[in-house]
């Protein structure tokens, strides 16, 4: 196979040859318009040559840049050195309150587990408070505004101390919680709240959800617009729980609620 085409090859080239030998003026031609394609092939050349020069500038240029700027904002240095002593500060005046909770808390002959919820803002639609289990900081929680007269599903609970246990009835909102929850058994109740039923202690983002009920979270967005708790749903199995372990060892839990004025209250 490899023969004939060899042969084949042959017999091209040769008749080629044989046809510009008895065609010269053809051969000139060919040549004539070759020449006057090599100044735009050169031109094109140039031309590529110039943008890949060009290309590799910006991005040499470009990579000269970001050394220069930080990586990311993680990357980035901020000085708090301002900040330093105010936090210090907070932290002084926290680890200070969890004492005088526990202390309160033991001045009493309640025997069970307190817990505390601090209210500290309220802007005329929603609560935002501290939880404290015994004297150590749990997490935030969000309720409804307080208002002189009570709008039902409206208005936040008043301060106080109340019993806490599960309100075993299985109610529309227990349904929907054991649908999307197998941890799930019965409500945290907020127990003999006057002027109030069905006070529950469960998970939520912003006062829309709350009823009258405490929600609980581990993050919390406040701005101008609007109030919102984030993690809500993990915080409030993770307290669930331990509410629950607390219950099954036959002990007293409690709530306490401390209006935004708790600070004079406890000194």
């Amino acid at each position: 196979m490899k023969k004939y085409a060899f042969l084949i090859i042959v017999a091209i080239v040769t008749i080629v040859v044989l046809f510009f030998l008895f065609n010269p003026q053809v051969l000139a031609d060919i040549w004539l318009w070759f020449v006057g394609l090599i100044g735009p092939i050169v031109a094109l050349f140039k031309s590529g040559l110039d943008s890949i020069t060009n290309r590799e500038k910006k991005s040499d240029a470009s990579k000269a840049k970001q050394r220069q700027q930080p990586d990311s904002v993680e990357n980035s240095t901020v000085d708090t050195s301002g900040n330093e002593e105010r936090i210090k500060e907070l932290e002084k005046e926290v680890a200070g309150l969890q004492q005088k909770i526990k202390t309160q808390n033991q001045a009493d002959d309640f025997v069970g587990t307190t817990i505390s919820v601090l209210r500290y803002f309220d802007d005329g639609e929603t609560t935002l408070g501290l939880l404290f289990f015994e004297d150590k900081y749990y997490s935030y929680t969000l309720e409804d505004t307080y208002r002189k007269v009570k709008v039902s599903g409206q208005t936040r609970i008043p301060s106080g101390t109340y019993n806490v246990d599960f309100y075993e009835v299985l109610t529309e909102l227990t349904k929907k919680y054991r649908r999307t929850r197998q941890w799930f058994d019965f409500h945290i109740h907020v127990q003999e709240v006057e002027n109030f039923s069905n006070v529950y202690i469960h998970s939520g983002s912003d006062h829309t959800h709350t009823e009258g009920c405490l929600l609980i979270a581990d993050s919390i967005l406040s701005s101008d617009e609007k109030r919102t708790i984030f993690n809500s749903r993990k915080t409030y199995e993770r307290f669930y729980k331990k509410i629950k372990k607390i219950k099954a060892e036959e002990q007293n839990v409690r709530i306490k609620i401390l209006d935004e004025g708790w600070l004079k209250s406890i000194t």
